[in-house]
């Protein structure tokens, strides 16, 4: 369903419908899947008892046999409030994902500390902080984007985390990548480059991105400059520095 508070009930099952439940019918006015709806007033044993629109073009209350019209049930919980789903971002083998509360086990188990894993309130303030900014985060401005970096073919494992900090510029945001050491050097840092510069261009209209490492750091340097990053100069220290400038579209 998307929501895991919602649950889906196949008609047929030991479930046992309830008022409010949403009943989903095939085939009641025309011979196809999914062509009605209703909501569940009463449950009446071998019948419900529901409340449908568009009947003979009105809005109408009518007892309906349980049988191979009705395909199943939704189930929306008592105190459900309604929270905006963010979609991931996706490409053919990485997705970067916005986390939720259904992540608190590996949040725990690899977001950036001194200890592992982290309690579940540690896990969970996490959470908090980073969900708090994908609300802060607008078109041409930054807080921070912190996102979980998963494989497409396992995408309940965290593989490390990435994103854009906007701590020093708003507009031009500074990109940040940690893999966890399992996963380094099989390319996973370029592709998070990539996406996250096209992230920053296509969907925050930001002007550009900066980026920088160890001078040691050469696996970080090659992920940045194959992702589309180009290096402009160094630190004193010698550690080199990036950026991506975000080409205007024609017309604008």
């Amino acid at each position: 369903m998307g929501d895991s508070r919602i649950t889906y009930h196949q008609d047929g099952e030991s479930f046992v419908p309830e008022a409010g439940d949403i009943v989903l019918y095939d085939r009641v006015f025309e011979n196809r899947e999914h062509d009605h709806i209703g909501i569940v007033l009463e449950n009446r044993g071998d019948a419900i008892l529901a409340a449908e629109g568009n009947i003979a073009n009105r809005s109408g209350i009518i007892e309906r046999m349980k049988d191979a019209h009705i395909r199943g049930y939704i189930r929306i919980p008592d105190g459900y409030k309604y929270r905006r789903m963010i979609m991931d971002y996706q490409t053919e083998n990485l997705i970067l994902h916005f986390v939720t509360e259904d992540d608190l086990a590996e949040v725990a188990r690899t977001w950036p500390a001194d200890h592992h894993p982290l309690s579940d309130a540690e896990a969970r303030d996490a959470i908090v902080r980073m969900r708090g900014n994908y609300k802060k985060n607008a078109k041409g401005c930054i807080y921070h984007l912190c996102l979980a970096v998963c494989s497409a073919d396992n995408p309940h494992t965290i593989l490390g985390w990435c994103g854009l900090d906007g701590s020093s510029n708003r507009a031009e945001p500074e990109i940040f990548i940690l893999l966890d050491e399992p996963y380094r050097g099989k390319g996973y840092g370029t592709l998070c480059v990539k996406e996250l510069l096209r992230i920053a261009a296509e969907e925050y209209a930001l002007s550009g991105v900066h980026g920088g490492c160890a001078k040691e750091n050469v696996a970080s340097a090659r992920a940045m400059e194959k992702g589309g990053m180009e290096r402009y100069g160094t630190e004193e220290n010698g550690d080199p520095l990036f950026r991506y400038t975000a080409k205007e579209k024609s017309g604008q």
